[in-house]
């Protein structure tokens, strides 16, 4: 299954018109299987033109074809590279296997193959004419015109460059004069079934529907048991919302080539197109029994397992898949979806990187790639994949909405409401795409157009109490804290479950010094809800602001009593402890909450503080290596690991290797600045350590007396002595207890204080 296949239908809205792989829409205009062909890339005229009679028809060749017949592509590929290893000058082996690599979505396999079979035999007009198009589809218009040229000059009436000419046409925007030069076509060669089939699409594209089912219809009446042309009228009936028609096309070209994958292929997607999942099933399970060796089968199922969130199911498939084809595109998609399901995101990274490699055209590929690099942090790159993947199929709903909630979360607002509402322009009440819109005008302070998307959300879903949820964090962000209030106990009549609403009113009650009120309004909605954990939390939060410590640890405790995953309140429990210096007690709660979640940082994070704080420097280091050891470009704890084993004592090249990490991946942070140029100090490289320690003071406003004596020691070891005792000064008049200040005041005693 390519990138065409059915997970990429079923993760978007039934309504939303889906891409194929391949080129994008503008430049396969030509090619009709916009929403229900599968076969990677190819169209139907590419493949008929593909199979050329004057290839050999030696063993490895016939079996290739028979394969490719029955729509078993990879099995195809394997017999057209056996051809290839026993005869290396046939330029037509070559060019088949191009073919096979184009349906099997391979793009970049297909482009070398086409590229040998031009260098072997430069008059061969089939696999010129496929690279044109590949060169074409990439928006080299000039070298696609370069081989059209060609080709008339080898042919000047082959099918190709019509095809071509007209290709090119649209690849320019210039649906017209494609239009016309197919028309023209059509008079000299009415007998031609393809020319019909590629007008058709192009009034399709242009909504001219009638025009496109004449077409259609005069290109059947031509190649009555072509599953290519059902499969454009199909999407002809789809694009007009008659999935009934569409439904019968395909089922027609089902018993046209019953034994057929791909037509079964084109069914499948239609069933999966239209949430017909147990009819999909079905129909891949009896495929299944009826040919064992159908990989087309197992790669459906492996996707339906896997929208189903049954992993070890997909796992089954996509290994069998890989032991057969070790780099076959689909079986490495799955697998990367699998570590991507199991928060393995480097893994994933390595098994779909490659995908959109050899399949440059894999939207679900990049939507996929993109959430895995968003899971390892680099967020650059998520942006990019998930762009592309928007690029590649523009009206699937999930990219586009992860992309508008990476930029909502970044701080771009005026992107994150532009990708929403592209979602609302095809979608005007896509619940998530109106919450996104509406976050994006809350945080660009636009309280009034962010009030009036909450309030439409809550007339078109009046039973979702997150509208009122969201409607009152505006109301919150004016100071109209009755308003708010109000919205918060409508979600909480609607669903008393809501406890981050009930949280947010005894927020509200706090700050207008309600507090008494706040703890018996939480405590008032214990008998309403079955999970009382929640509750608990917020009254040892409450009890804890209003200083009632052991009151509020009591509650706390209660509270993972009741709900042993709570592992926020461990941490807060934890922080209690450690706000009354009863730092033993701290580590052991922020180590329960390390012991529920094992990559977790922050626990560890806290513990090895807490550690710090004890002065156990060496067993603070042991939890700053472990943090490292899960994510290596944690810079917080790659620089207190640096500062503890510069400051300690230990090996300054290792304290110069983590903090040189650190600030790799916070280059902006005075405190990681500090630390790396006091490293660098140690290490006798003053200039270096000036730098560093004046961008830090600068950045800290000059008032941060530890950096300004760093500053200071570097300056007086770098030569510098009155800009050194300048800032000595400056920093013992901050304060005369800092750590150094002792060294500050003896250094100063030799310089001077004039």
């Amino acid at each position: 299954m390519s990138e065409q296949d059915t997970e990429s239908y079923m993760t978007q809205d039934l309504e939303g018109e889906r891409l194929t792989g391949g080129p994008s829409l503008k430049q396969l205009l030509l090619v009709i299987f916009a929403v229900l062909v599968v076969i990677g890339g190819a169209a139907a005229w590419y493949f008929e033109l593909g199979v050329s009679a004057q290839v050999k028809h030696d063993r490895f060749v016939k079996s290739a074809r028979e394969r490719l017949s029955r729509g078993k592509v990879n099995e195809a590929i394997i017999e057209f590279r056996n051809a290839t290893d026993a005869n290396p000058r046939s330029a037509e082996t070559f060019h088949e296997l191009g073919m096979a690599y184009l349906r099997a979505g391979n793009q970049r396999e297909a482009f070398k193959q086409f590229f040998r079979a031009i260098q072997i035999n430069p008059n061969l007009i089939p696999p010129r004419f496929q690279l044109a198009r590949l060169q074409a589809s990439k928006g080299a218009l000039v070298q696609a015109d370069e081989h059209l040229i060609k080709i008339r000059e080898i042919n000047s009436g082959a099918i190709e460059a019509t095809l071509l000419a007209a290709e090119i046409a649209v690849a320019e925007g210039n649906l017209d004069r494609a239009l016309a030069t197919l028309q023209e076509a059509i008079k000299h060669s009415p007998e031609k079934a393809i020319f019909y089939l590629n007008a058709g699409a192009i009034y399709l594209t242009k909504k001219n529907y009638q025009a496109a089912e004449l077409a259609y219809r005069k290109a059947l009446d031509l190649e009555p048991r072509s599953y290519f042309v059902r499969a454009a009228l199909a999407t002809l009936y789809l694009a007009q919302g008659n999935r009934e028609k569409a439904g019968e096309e395909l089922i027609a070209a089902v018993n046209a080539e019953p034994e057929n994958e791909e037509s079964l292929r084109l069914l499948g997607n239609f069933y999966s197109r239209t949430r017909q999942l147990d009819q999909l099933e079905k129909l891949y399970r009896d495929l299944l029994q009826k040919q064992p060796d159908s990989l087309i089968a197992r790669k459906v199922l492996a996707e339906l397992s896997l929208g189903k969130g049954d992993f070890k199911q997909t796992k089954i498939y996509s290994d069998d898949i890989l032991q057969r084809f070790p780099d076959d595109v689909d079986g490495r998609y799955f697998r990367g979806r699998l570590f991507l399901a199991d928060r393995d995101y480097e893994q994933a990274t390595r098994q779909l990187l490659p995908v959109t490699i050899d399949s440059p055209q894999h939207a679900p590929a990049f939507y996929y790639l993109g959430l895995a690099k968003l899971g390892t942090g680099k967020m650059d790159e998520a942006r990019s994949a998930l762009t592309r993947a928007t690029e590649l199929s523009p009206n699937w709903v999930p990219p586009r909405l992860d992309l508008a909630g990476m930029y909502l979360a970044n701080g771009d607002h005026r992107l994150a409401f532009q990708e929403a509402q592209v979602v609302l322009n095809m979608y005007p009440n896509h619940r998530s795409a109106l919450y996104t819109a509406a976050g994006a005008q809350f945080a660009t302070g636009d309280y009034d157009k962010a009030s009036e998307l909450f309030n439409r959300i809550s007339k078109l879903y009046p039973t979702d109490p997150s509208a009122h949820v969201a409607l009152a964090g505006v109301y919150m962000a004016q100071y109209k804290f009755e308003a708010a209030l109000g919205e918060y106990e409508q979600a909480l009549r609607m669903d008393p479950n809501r406890l981050d609403a009930l949280s947010l009113i005894t927020q509200i009650l706090v700050i207008q010094g309600k507090a008494k009120e706040a703890m018996e309004r939480a405590q008032s909605h214990l008998d309403r809800v079955k999970d009382r954990a929640e509750i608990y939390h917020i009254l040892g939060r409450l009890n804890l602001g209003a200083g009632e410590m052991k009151k509020g640890i009591a509650f706390l405790e209660k509270a993972v009593e009741t709900n042993p995953n709570l592992v926020s309140v461990y941490l807060m429990i934890g922080n209690a402890y450690a706000g009354s210096q009863n730092f033993d007690q701290a580590i052991e709660q922020y180590q329960r909450a390390a012991e529920k979640t094992p990559r977790a940082l922050q626990p560890r994070m806290l513990i090895a503080t807490m550690y710090d704080r004890k002065k156990n420097y060496a067993k603070a280091n042991e939890f700053y290596e472990k943090i490292l050891e899960i994510n290596p470009n944690f810079a917080p704890a790659a620089n207190n690991l640096a500062w503890n084993i510069a400051e300690q004592g230990g090996n300054l090249d290792v304290a110069l290797r983590w903090a040189e990490k650190a600030r790799e991946n916070d280059p902006h942070n005075p405190v990681v600045a500090d630390t790396l140029g006091w490293v660098t100090y140690k290490r006798g490289l003053y200039d270096k350590a000036i730098e560093l320690l004046k961008e830090s003071s600068d950045k800290l406003g000059k008032k941060d007396p530890r950096v300004l004596y760093h500053f200071g020691m570097a300056l007086y070891k770098g030569g510098k002595r009155v800009q050194a005792r300048e800032t000595l000064v400056q920093a013992v008049k901050l304060s005369s207890d800092f750590g150094g200040a002792e060294e500050a005041k003896r250094t100063l005693s030799v310089l001077g204080t004039n």
